[in-house]
């Protein structure tokens, strides 16, 4: 295995790890309480967002480019030498940073591949990552017709949102996501069940135990494509976490679950519009499809996201995959 294919299975199996904050506590349902599995979580937490700003604009600009933004992520590593979360988060970035560049080096791929398996590595990331808009940008210039589709305002991401439980607020759920998408110069319009292209259902449910100090709350999201298939895309994921308020909880979750979710989300919508030559997302099918930089993926089921439980099977890395079934990343159910 060549030096890119090692850094893209560290990088792949080491981001499938994604995962929330679970509480632990006593007198609670086995099912919120903490998986004793160490766990990484893809989203970008809030103390590296300048930073990671600074390198995505550094990465893009011709002049400065991979360099001098692997220079900015990697001086902030003595920063958080006490923070093993907060250092993994930020590793995942320098090891995604390193990964675009070795892609579009690898001449074996032709160039509109190259693109769009750097690209990719935003799949193993949450969406509101910084330099998720710029590359976009960047991988949709080669393809005209599909920037046309994807980025119209007379073609918009048709969700509708259902939800269940305490403090679920569809309206203010839907416009959170729309946030979301807004940089990427995707628009999402609210429709009906009927109408829409994808169905974005959430629930959420409280516990209080005395233990605790507070309110622990578990809030579950399934995103399914409306369409007529054998095997529709769907996704579903839940995070649980503790807070004084209710409300602290339940927006903290909900955000959470939104960036991965909504993350998914966009890279099956590219998919279905044409960008479907990536490394690190599914296809409509949830089967890998066979590059030159990594297993043979083309006969397997795909895996989850963090939290993520797809209806599709996962698969092992590093091994003879045809006869096996995969396992998850996360807690069982």
């Amino acid at each position: 295995m060549n030096s890119l294919q090692q850094l893209g299975a560290l990088f792949l199996t080491t981001s499938l790890l994604s995962s929330s904050s679970i509480v632990q506590a006593q007198n609670l349902p086995p099912e919120l309480k903490r998986s004793k599995r160490n766990a990484i979580d893809a989203s970008l937490p809030e103390v590296l967002r300048t930073v990671v700003e600074k390198a995505a604009k550094a990465e893009l600009d011709k002049k400065r480019g991979t360099g001098n933004a692997l220079q900015i992520l990697r001086a902030e590593r003595k920063k958080y030498q006490d923070s093993p979360t907060t250092l993994t988060s930020l590793e995942l970035r320098i090891a995604a940073t390193v990964l675009r560049a070795r892609f579009l080096q690898n001449k074996k791929a032709e160039a509109s591949a190259r693109t769009q398996h750097a690209l990719s590595t935003f799949a193993r990331l949450d969406l509101t990552e910084p330099g998720l808009p710029g590359w976009l940008k960047k991988t949709l210039k080669q393809f005209p017709a599909v920037r046309k589709k994807v980025t119209s305002r007379k073609n918009p991401i048709k969700v509708a949102i259902l939800g269940r439980g305490t403090g679920i607020n569809k309206n203010k759920i839907f416009k959170q996501l729309k946030d979301m998408f807004r940089p990427l110069g995707i628009v999402l319009k609210k429709t009906s069940v009927k109408s829409a292209k994808y169905l974005i259902s959430l629930g959420s449910d409280e516990v209080r135990s005395p233990d605790t100090k507070g309110t622990v709350v578990r809030v579950m999201l399934r995103i399914n494509a409306r369409e007529k298939t054998s095997q529709p895309w769907r996704q579903s994921y839940y995070r649980t976490s503790k807070a004084k308020k209710l409300e602290d909880a339940l927006n903290e979750n909900i955000t959470w679950l939104l960036k991965i979710g909504g993350r998914d989300l966009l890279f099956d919508w590219l998919r279905v519009h044409g960008l479907s030559d990536t490394y690190f997302s599914l296809d409509r099918e949830g089967k890998r499809k066979k590059h030159n930089h990594g297993h043979d993926h083309s006969s397997h089921r795909g895996h989850n996201h963090g939290h993520g439980h797809s209806k599709h099977r996962g698969h092992n890395h590093g091994k003879d995959h045809s006869k096996h079934r995969g396992h998850n990343h996360g807690h069982k159910h």
